[in-house]
């Protein structure tokens, strides 16, 4: 998410040199399951509070740092954790329905008790799917450049003390492009979380189409299908927003390389969990002739 520009609360405010600078880490496949984000946190880059100060700066009235985290299982099952740091000036940002005013906050926030200085990350001033509690800092350049690493490890914030769940489960898998009606084209696996914070919808890409072999002298049928999380806002995908497109498709995949076909390609967005479940019912052809899936089955098992 970018800063769009600084905001001056009041013409007699001091400018200072605020540092900007955003880092997110993920870890994964760790021996096991971590309950305390603390334990992970980096103690380098927009992390640390030295190495914060070496980054560069922008001037600006109010300056601000921000933390949060989360934490999920991806399609194999397997923990991932997510933490994220950023830094710079309090700023105006543009969302997709939304003009947001001062972020994170206008206020000073310098907390002195675990308790102080929580937010609440939304749709509505970051962007992201679900919610998502963060700590921050918002005032002087001294006082959000010394909130990093140690600080928060030694004062156990509550912003930062639990881990988020991440909000977002999608349908994740990538077929490639195969001869096999494959899983993930015909039957996804179960959904996973998404380890994108930034992710707003799921989405699915899937086509079914024949290409001619000179090999073999004969048309062959080929499946693809991608599924996965999407940063398209939920507003745009809406409850379900489908369509198709023309694309260039391997000819033989794996096997004639840069050789390709135009064919359609079915596409969909949505903004639940677990959504991206839609798939191209039909056989895209080179004249553009429809073929229904279980039409084409039959034939093939007909000339075998």
């Amino acid at each position: 998410m970018k800063f769009l520009f600084s905001t001056l609360l009041a013409s007699g405010l001091t400018q200072q040199a605020c540092t900007v600078c955003s880092e997110t880490m993920l870890e994964r496949n760790k021996p096991r399951a971590i309950t305390d984000p603390t334990d992970l946190l980096p103690n380098k880059g927009c992390w640390d509070s030295t190495d914060a100060a070496d980054f560069e700066t922008e001037s600006c009235a109010q300056c601000y740092a921000l933390f949060f985290n989360t934490r999920g299982k991806d399609n194999e099952q397997d923990d991932f954790y997510v933490l994220h740091a950023e830094r710079g000036c309090v700023h105006d940002r543009v969302l997709v329905g939304y003009n947001v005013t001062s972020f994170p906050t206008a206020s000073d926030c310098n907390p002195q008790l675990p308790a102080e200085c929580s937010m609440t990350l939304n749709k509505d001033n970051f962007g992201n799917f679900g919610s998502l509690t963060a700590l921050y800092v918002v005032g002087t350049a001294v006082d959000t450049l010394a909130m990093g690493q140690q600080k928060i490890a030694a004062n156990k914030y509550d912003g930062m003390k639990n881990f988020n769940q991440a909000p977002l489960r999608c349908h994740q898998c990538d077929s490639l492009f195969s001869e096999a009606n494959n899983a993930c084209f015909q039957n996804p696996p179960a959904v996973s979380d998404c380890e994108d914070f930034n992710a707003t919808s799921c989405y699915s890409e899937t086509s079914s189409y024949t290409a001619y072999d000179s090999s073999t002298n004969s048309d062959r049928t080929f499946y693809y299908a991608k599924r996965g999380c999407s940063r398209k806002s939920s507003q745009l995908a809406g409850v379900t927003d489908i369509r198709e497109e023309t694309r260039d498709l391997p000819v033989v995949p794996m096997v004639k390389e840069n050789e390709t076909v135009q064919r359609r390609v079915k596409l969909e967005h949505c903004a639940s969990d677990g959504c991206n479940k839609a798939k191209m019912d039909y056989i895209s052809t080179n004249d553009g002739r429809k073929i229904g899936i279980s039409a084409a089955f039959l034939l093939l098992l007909l000339l075998n």
